[in-house]
């Protein structure tokens, strides 16, 4: 249950100012429309937390819903992974795409 209730507060604070980070590194042109993203998936995903966790407890008790919330941060933290060492090949794979070219205007 610990590792649940911390999985609830790394999802909400700790992942989108990783992938923040890595989006401007990496993407600087569309570093806007990714952190659009990234804030509109973390407020769905604390507003379904908030709005459904609580009826969800009462049916079900605290183990299912904090242990399927921390299922699946843990399954979004293992491609965390994978961008860790295989990272600079992704970005080697889409070095000459137009995400990558400045515009002005």
């Amino acid at each position: 249950m610990i590792l649940g209730y911390s999985a609830v507060g790394m999802q909400v604070t700790a992942l989108p100012s990783i992938f923040s980070t890595y989006a401007v590194d990496s993407y600087k042109p569309v570093a806007g429309p990714i952190f659009v993203a990234i804030t509109v998936n973390k407020n769905v995903w604390g507003y379904g937390f908030s709005r459904f966790i609580t009826q969800w407890t009462e049916q079900a008790g605290y183990v299912a819903p904090i242990l399927t919330n921390m299922a699946l941060v843990t399954l979004f933290c293992g491609c965390g992974v994978v961008f860790w060492y295989h990272g600079k090949t992704f970005r080697r794979w889409t070095r000459n795409s137009s995400v990558h070219v400045e515009r002005s205007g």
